[in-house]
C-alpha cells in the first residue's frame, strides 16, 4: 500500500491530510489494524473523511434488483456491522449522524430515492466531482485483504462504489481503476467493487483530550 504521513486528531488538520480512525482487517492475516482516512473537507470542529483504500469488496446490493441507496444492502452493512465492529465506543460518539441527500445522477433521470440519516455512507456522483481534483486523484488501491477479490488495472487500482443510481434502477454508479466517474454504472450486485466509506467526525476539544 502507498505510504503517507498520518496526523493526530489533536494536530492542526486540513483537506488532504490523513488520520487513523477505527480498526479493520487490512492485511492478509485477519488481524485488525488502524484504518487510514483522507480528509476531504474541514468545517469548524469537524472533518469529512474517506477511507484511503478500498476497504472491503461488497455488492451494492446482494440481489440484482431495483434499488436505491436508501434500501440497498451496502448501506445496511456500513451502518450496521462495519460501524459496530470498526470503531470503539469513544470513536462512535464522535461520528455524526448526517442527512445524506438523494442526489440526482447528472446524466440520467433515474429516481435517486429519498434523503436518509446515516453515520457511514458513500459519495454521490456530484460529491465525487466536488471533493477530488480529477481522475488521478480519485484512483484508489484496495487493501491487501480485499485485493485478491476485486478487479484491478495494471497499476493495482480498484473499482469503488458511489451511492448514486446508474442509467437504470438496476445499476449503481462507481469509479473506475483509472479514476473515471462511471455515471452509467454497473449491475448493483457486482461482487468486484470495493466500499470506500465516508463520514463526518467531530474533532476533540481541548477539555475532551
Amino acid at each position: 500500500m502507498t505510504q503517507f504521513t498520518v496526523k493526530k486528531l489533536s494536530e492542526p488538520l486540513a483537506a488532504g491530510d490523513r488520520i487513523y480512525y477505527g480498526e479493520y482487517v487490512l492485511g492478509t492475516e485477519n488481524v485488525k489494524e488502524p484504518v487510514p482516512w483522507r480528509i476531504l473537507a474541514k468545517e469548524d470542529d469537524r472533518i469529512f473523511v474517506i477511507s484511503e483504500f478500498g476497504l472491503e469488496v461488497r455488492e451494492y446490493n446482494h440481489k440484482w434488483a431495483l434499488m436505491t441507496w436508501e434500501k440497498c444492502d451496502l448501506r445496511a452493512w456500513l451502518n450496521g456491522p462495519f460501524y459496530e465492529e470498526t470503531f470503539s465506543e469513544e470513536e462512535k460518539k464522535a461520528i455524526e449522524t448526517v442527512t445524506v441527500t438523494a442526489d440526482q445522477n447528472p446524466g440520467f433521470e433515474t429516481d435517486p430515492g429519498n434523503d436518509v440519516q446515516d453515520k457511514i455512507y458513500l459519495l454521490s456522483i456530484i460529491e465525487a466531482g466536488k471533493y477530488f481534483s480529477g481522475n488521478e486523484d480519485r484512483r484508489c488501491f484496495p487493501t491487501p485483504h480485499c485485493a485478491s477479490k476485486t478487479v484491478r488495472d495494471e497499476d493495482g487500482c480498484c473499482w469503488w462504489w458511489l451511492r448514486s443510481q446508474g442509467y437504470i434502477f438496476y445499476h449503481a454508479a462507481n469509479i473506475s481503476p483509472a479514476g473515471e466517474i462511471n455515471d452509467a454504472g454497473n449491475n448493483n450486485n457486482y461482487g468486484t467493487r470495493t466500499a470506500r466509506p465516508v463520514m463526518w467526525v467531530r474533532l476533540p476539544r481541548e477539555k475532551d483530550e
